[in-house]
């Protein structure tokens, strides 16, 4: 009986192990996936109000990734600091998003802008993922 008691106390021991390391490793990378997220996110939204017929909230969600941008680098500090291949992505990402400062109107150039970015974030990805 007494092993069949310790054998079920250190199941409930291991099990509350495991899940307090899951928490802490979750919890760990929840800033790097909510800033790719969020740059995902505003991404999306310039591609649907490039379809629209003025393209007016783009600069809008352009600044929003400038900002994520900014994020990304702490959000990642020791491939930044360690990697010359991660941290040229970044900056690249980051050189291209200030380059975008398209008129709102101009429709073709943002769809252009757009491409550039998001080649930007798949070649990052093509080596990080």
């Amino acid at each position: 009986m007494r092993i069949v008691v310790l054998a079920g106390l250190c199941s409930v021991m291991g099990g509350l192990v495991g899940s307090g390391i899951t928490r802490a490793v979750a919890q760990r990378h929840q800033h790097t996936h909510a800033v790719m997220w969020l740059a995902q996110f505003h991404l999306q939204r310039m591609q649907a109000d490039r379809l629209t017929p003025s393209c007016q909230s783009v600069s809008g969600e352009l600044d929003s990734l400038r900002h994520l941008q900014e994020e990304l680098v702490q959000a990642f500090p020791l491939p930044y600091q360690q990697d010359t291949e991660f941290r040229s992505h970044a900056d690249a990402l980051g050189s291209e998003l200030r380059e975008g400062t398209t008129a709102s109107g101009d429709c073709k150039a943002v769809a252009k802008q757009i491409k550039r970015i998001d080649a930007a974030c798949d070649a990052c990805h093509r080596d990080y993922r």
